[in-house]
């Protein structure tokens, strides 16, 4: 079996680069589906540049990969949709994770018992950004480190202020509610946030595993 040399996959690289393919994890993982393919087409005597042409047009996406992209897109989203969720669901069968869930609202449920609800809401909100401000050191670690257009990242970032972004209005719907209403909300909205931004959390740090791991393929 032939093999590809670094000039040879940077060719492929460029080449998928320029039909549309910008994230190169994206292009990375294409590379290792179809690198089989061209060396046994160089194997069968083809020329190189041959191979990936004929390889790339079996595929049906020889000049144009936007769709590639998008189901790249696609599948990623799906992956870490599942990670997501599992990591959510993970939470609650561990044993110290149930004692600090019930130790920490247990506190929260005896400010909001003591507190005027201005202040608690104060409070709720302090609990709110704590972790956005976790979120934007993350985001400003993984800019200074370079990483290039990277679709896990993106999607790991994603997850990982997800549930910010999903449930931060929640509490302006309701502020012109009754104060046992108001903190009730408030009660259910945070645990869930906290719980939900740690399993975002979890999927980011795999996020950056699993792009760690394909730059050290890429400097092999």
């Amino acid at each position: 079996m032939a093999n590809l040399s670094k000039d040879q996959i940077e060719y492929i690289d460029n080449r998928l680069k320029v039909g549309g393919l910008k994230y190169w994890d994206l292009r990375l993982e294409f590379i290792d589906h179809v690198v089989n393919d061209i060396e046994n087409k160089i194997e069968n005597g083809e020329a190189f540049k041959n191979a990936v042409h004929n390889s790339l047009i079996s595929l049906g996406c020889n000049g144009n990969f936007k769709e590639l992209n998008r189901q790249g897109w696609k599948n990623t989203n799906r992956d870490y949709r599942k990670k997501y969720h599992k990591e959510f669901l993970y939470f609650f069968r561990k044993t110290n994770n149930l004692l600090l869930f019930l130790t920490c609202f247990s506190i929260y449920f005896l400010l909001s018992e003591k507190l005027i609800l201005k202040n608690f809401i104060k409070i709720s909100y302090l609990f709110m950004i704590i972790p956005i401000l976790i979120f934007l050191f993350e985001a400003i670690k993984v800019g200074m480190k370079k990483y290039g257009k990277s679709v896990n990242l993106d999607y790991g970032l994603s997850y990982f202020s997800l549930a910010f972004i999903i449930l931060n209005g929640i509490p302006r719907l309701f502020s012109s509610a009754t104060e046992n209403t108001q903190k009730t909300i408030w009660l259910i909205l945070i645990p869930i946030y906290f719980v939900a931004t740690y399993s975002g959390y979890k999927v980011f740090k795999k996020a950056i595993n699993k792009v760690e791991i394909m730059r050290k393929e890429l400097s092999l």
